[in-house]
């Protein structure tokens, strides 16, 4: 289980085969949000996120923590880009396991 803010490209494959690798697990869910090139009717050129990283990461692990007591969740991965993000770039993904 783990939260992360990074400057890097995020590389959905690579974090679908960590979430893969417990075979208590059967079941697999993600979400992938994008940026795309609208908004409100205008036109997008690029996104720049901002993050005031010790806030986000105590507060993704407490929420990515909450998840699990409260749902049947073995593993759960969440990463969210900061920095300038080209349009198709992933802006954040969020994916976990689960035994069904």
């Amino acid at each position: 289980m783990f939260f992360d803010l990074t400057e890097q490209a995020i590389d959905a494959a690579a974090l679908r085969r960590c979430l893969l690798d417990n075979e208590q697990c059967g079941a697999f869910t993600c979400f992938e949000g994008w940026v795309r090139r609208h908004n409100d009717g205008k036109t997008v050129d690029y996104l720049v996120y901002t993050a005031y990283a010790q806030l986000a990461q105590s507060q993704g692990e407490a929420i990515i923590a909450k998840a699990k007591q409260r749902f049947a969740i073995e593993e759960a991965i969440c990463v969210h880009r900061v920095g300038k993000l080209a349009i198709g770039e992933i802006a954040v993904f969020v994916g976990v396991s689960a035994a069904h």
